[in-house]
């Protein structure tokens, strides 16, 4: 069985339902794409790398996961930390904010947990692992630099490494530390997911050949490229593969995991030997449909009768 690895953080998250209250969900970056691609491909094995405490919502947590069919051996244990938690507001437009309480999340010292054992892990026989810039933005320095320790174990074993740079301000020191790492996640990767908006905001890149220009100096990697309303390219062996023209949502009621539902669907597509250019077609689809309901996680229900309506010889239209 094909077996992905995902690394990160899951939060418990709080959403606005009426003035009063809110609606209490689990979610993540790396956790969403992670859910999505298991939605996306069922038989794949998906697994989750992360820390929890021993507390009551670490356990609910737990049994989540297990019910979405994630693998949840890879998950350690502080004594005394919990999971963070954010809040999320969405506006008129569907676009989000976010507030954090993180600061002393279980998952910011997984890798202290982990204490350079790198055996369970490598081991397992990975096909992919994917991690994202807020996967390292959590992490203190040296953490950092052990997950990529880890990466290139990981990477050693077999493992095809897949990185988003998911860049957050706001979890960085200033802008070159953030670029620092960046590059780092970008040597060790195999499958890169750089944005038109990561890269003006990290280095200032202005057009897509600024940004294919300074990934040349990474080596061939699979690259695909996020260029907002001018679409998604592909690229493998240093030459375009794949272009797929943006298509809108019919209504964008939040955008919250609109690229980590494209990631994690990528990733699974790629993984049932799907090429880049219907990785990137069904990506697009999942992500436009994830935008049309509230919260990271779309309804379950929901989800299985947008994929029978796109898989069914029946449709009317194909993906993208």
């Amino acid at each position: 069985m094909t077996s992905i690895l995902f690394a990160g953080e899951c939060m418990l998250e709080l959403r606005k339902a009426s003035p009063s209250t809110y609606q209490r969900d689990f979610a993540g970056d790396t956790y969403n794409s992670a859910v999505y691609a298991k939605l996306w491909n069922s038989q794949l094995d998906i697994s989750f790398f992360s820390a929890l405490g021993n507390d009551s919502i670490s356990e609910e947590m737990i049994e989540q996961w297990n019910d979405l069919g994630l693998d949840t051996s890879h998950i350690l244990r502080s004594p005394d930390r919990q999971p963070g938690l954010y809040a999320i507001n969405v506006d008129e437009h569907g676009e989000r904010s976010f507030t954090y309480w993180r600061n002393q999340s279980a998952a910011r010292i997984m890798m202290q947990l982990l204490d350079g054992d790198y055996s369970g892990l490598t081991a397992s026989g990975f096909d992919y692992v994917y991690v994202s810039g807020i996967s390292f933005g959590i992490l203190s320095d040296d953490d950092k630099q052990l997950l990529i320790d880890l990466l290139e174990a990981l990477k050693a074993s077999g493992a095809k490494i897949a990185y988003d740079p998911n860049y957050r301000a706001k979890m960085w020191r200033d802008n070159d530390h953030a670029c620092q790492w960046n590059d780092r996640a970008y040597r060790v990767a195999d499958i890169i997911f750089p944005g038109h908006e990561d890269h003006r905001d990290l280095y200032g890149h202005a057009s897509k050949q600024d940004i294919l220009s300074y990934l040349e100096k990474f080596g061939d990697k699979e690259v695909v490229l996020k260029c907002g309303d001018d679409g998604v390219y592909g690229y493998q062996n240093n030459g375009e593969v794949a272009h797929r023209p943006f298509f809108p949502a019919p209504v964008q009621v939040d955008s919250t995991a609109a690229g980590d539902s494209f990631a994690g669907t990528y990733l699974a597509a790629r993984a049932g030997d799907s090429s880049v250019d219907a990785s990137i077609s069904a990506a697009m689809s999942v992500a436009a449909f994830v935008v049309q309901h509230q919260g990271a996680i779309a309804p379950l229900d929901a989800y299985q009768q947008f994929k029978d309506a796109i898989e069914s010889p029946a449709a009317s239209w194909s993906l993208g």
